[in-house]
């Protein structure tokens, strides 16, 4: 990683910040009652106080108060052009807890369909507000589309919506009538929420099967379902027994964790439907929700592990790269910058396509325009499968790495100095877990090991807590025994392989992760321009990287695809008869280790003893070291490398 690593914590903890601001935005849906919105029509209200037999006069809070809803979409006209207007309008509702815009154009549902001046209320609006939650397209899959609405137009919002913003959702009303019109599921892709409203009250029987098409072709969009208390598409008042079936349906949907909402609408006045609903809510409105209410449950059976996609780019000042460390060439820097834009839109055609099965989990770093983007697609794309891990266990104090037993210091010292604010966010149950992890791998490996090995310990545990603690808030599920992870990012040798190495086994699952490395990017100058030929799978959960390089002159790596504080350092003893190669490393983009005096790379009975990467950060040992072959053609180069002893001395 170009940068040092104070700065990149320093980073991912504002984005940590940012993020968990913005994620306690909406509580979790407790109770029936949580997930019930009222549509609101304030250029309709009358003043005064009103009752179920104008309803439809009422100001928005109003109608939400009369049927005991919680929460409110501000529809009918829209969002006002007049700021004063909106935010008075806003503050009329802020008693809710939770609000929906509806919005148009700049031109007022009309083509060109603009949404500049339009989203920038909005961003002022929610800025000011944060009980906003999203935006909403009326009639956008009939009225809107008839009148030349396309996906890009969404895409457009959403755009406008950056950074911070993101948390402002984009709903879409899509009547059931609609779901069949060519080209609709263009428009439902780029929806965040999908508000799936019945207008023929006959039809309310399928509400069900209507919910279930949208989960089959659309697995990771919210649904909320839109109830009427008004039969529109028949223009008379909606049966009794309709009435009935569309929120026994909705209830029945809720509890199955299935949609995300009800909302009622009417802007016709029935107070018979009005007094009904509004009981209704108040018999099953306190019903208990199950924990992951408003989330389906979701088995996931593979995980991608993205970590730092942006190292190169964030720390980029126009075209220039930032201050270079002594001995570093601004030539290597701008190359891995140029792959990385490479590999980030490889990234985003990957993130594209991945199954309906497959969750990613993505480790962002910085808020620069190349993180967010692909924040921003990720999110898009694959809904409540993509995680954001944004929180950073801090590193172990610096003065802890010049003392001579660190690590028997830090588990029998409890007035060593900075111990307690290095611990001040682990649960006492991890420590404990963590403590005796820790004492284990001192009976095997004794004390003398470095502070990198603690810090990539509690980081690692903490991030696990983390990811579990979000899989169950979207709904997901996974079987340890059975799921399969790989892992990418940067750098490739780095952090990608750091950050995977114990989170993987501190969730549980029974496989390692492998890394791609055709999604990754690597700070070693001579794999710029390299071709990525294999990845082998080895025994003790070793994967040798092999690579042709530019000047065709084939490459390899070991590595473990995990590992634990107390598994020992891995070798692997390349035969040297009618062999010449060279041995490697990514300090200052590619630092020739061997031969070399007073090299740390040892020859052992004509062997080579090549340390494998385990990436935990345990001591000098633990590195990237590339084996560069010189006159040998690759075939038979990997036939050495694969057929060579891999031992734990």
């Amino acid at each position: 990683m170009p940068l040092n690593r104070a700065v990149v914590h320093l980073l991912a903890g504002l984005c940590w910040i940012v993020g968990a601001a913005n994620a306690g935005q909406a509580a979790q849906p407790k109770v029936v009652r949580d997930l019930i919105w009222v549509w609101g029509n304030p250029e309709m209200a009358k003043p005064g106080e009103h009752t179920a037999a104008t309803y439809a006069q009422a100001s928005p809070l109003q109608r939400a108060r009369l049927l005991g809803a919680p929460n409110i979409i501000m529809a009918g006209a829209g969002l006002p052009d007049d700021d004063q207007e909106a935010d008075r309008l806003t503050r009329s509702v802020l008693d809710l807890p939770r609000i929906v815009w509806e919005i148009a154009a700049d031109e007022h549902h009309a083509p060109p369909f603009v949404y500049t001046k339009r989203m920038a209320q909005v961003r002022k609006l929610a800025d000011k507000y944060p009980k906003i939650q999203a935006v909403v397209l009326d009639d956008m899959s009939t009225v809107g589309i008839d009148k030349g609405f396309k996906p890009e137009h969404i895409r457009q919002i959403r755009a406008l919506l950056p950074g911070k913003y993101r948390k402002v959702k984009i709903w879409g009303v899509v009547y059931t009538m609609s779901l069949n019109r060519a080209g609709i599921n263009d428009y439902i892709k780029e929806l965040d929420v999908i508000l799936l409203a019945e207008w023929h009250a006959k039809n309310v029987v399928h509400l069900e099967k209507n919910v279930a098409h949208c989960e089959r072709l659309f697995p990771d969009k919210p649904i909320v379902l839109g109830l009427y208390l008004y039969d529109y598409g028949g223009g008379r008042r909606i049966p009794r027994d309709l009435l009935a079936k569309q929120c026994e349906t909705a209830l029945k949907l809720a509890h199955a964790g299935r949609i995300e909402g009800i909302e009622f609408t009417t802007i016709n006045n029935d107070p018979e439907a009005v007094r009904w609903t509004a009981d209704w809510i108040r018999r099953v409105g306190d019903q208990e929700l199950r924990s992951d209410a408003g989330k389906r449950s979701l088995k996931i059976d593979k995980f991608y592990f993205m970590f730092h996609p942006v190292c190169w780019g964030m720390g980029m000042r126009g075209n220039e790269p930032p201050p270079l460390p002594a001995g570093v060439r601004k030539e290597d820097y701008l190359a891995c910058y140029e792959w990385e834009k490479v590999v980030n839109q490889r990234q985003k055609d990957f993130i594209s396509q991945m199954k309906p099965n497959e969750a990613l989990i993505m480790f962002p770093i910085s808020s620069c325009k190349a993180m967010l983007d692909l924040e921003q697609h990720a999110a898009k794309v694959l809904g409540r499968r993509c995680i954001f891990v944004r929180g950073c266990h801090p590193d172990p104090p610096a003065a802890w790495a010049k003392l001579s037993d660190a690590i028997k210091r830090f588990l029998q010292d409890e007035k060593l100095e900075g111990k307690k604010g290095y611990l001040k966010d682990v649960p006492p149950q991890i420590r404990k877990e963590l403590a005796a992890e820790i004492r284990q791998a001192c009976q095997v490996l004794g004390y003398g090991w470095k502070t990198g090995g603690l810090e990539v310990l509690h980081t690692s545990r903490m991030f696990a807590l983390d990811i579990q603690n979000q899989l169950r808030a979207h709904g997901l599920t996974y079987d340890p025994a059975t799921v399969k992870s790989e892992a990418f990012g940067e750098g490739f040798e780095q952090c990608a392989m750091t950050w995977k190495a114990m989170t993987v086994p501190y969730l549980g699952l029974a496989s390692p992760a492998d890394n791609i490395f055709e999604l990754s990017v690597s700070g070693a100058r001579f794999l710029v321009k390299a071709k990525f030929k294999e990845r082998v799978a080895l025994g003790h959960d070793i994967c040798l990287y092999l690579w042709e390089g530019q000047d065709g002159r084939p490459i390899g790596l070991y590595a473990r695809s995990w590992c634990r504080l107390r598994d020992p350092q891995f070798y692997a003893h390349v035969p040297l008869k009618g062999l010449s190669c060279e041995v490697w490393s990514v300090a200052a983009y590619g630092t020739k280790l061997w031969p070399a005096e007073d090299s740390r790379i040892k020859v052992v009975r004509d062997r080579l003893k090549v340390p494998v990467l385990n990436g935990i950060r345990r001591d000098a040992t633990d590195g990237a070291f590339y084996v560069i072959g010189n006159d040998i053609a690759f075939d038979e180069f990997r036939r050495r490398l694969v057929e060579s002893a891999i031992t734990s001395q």
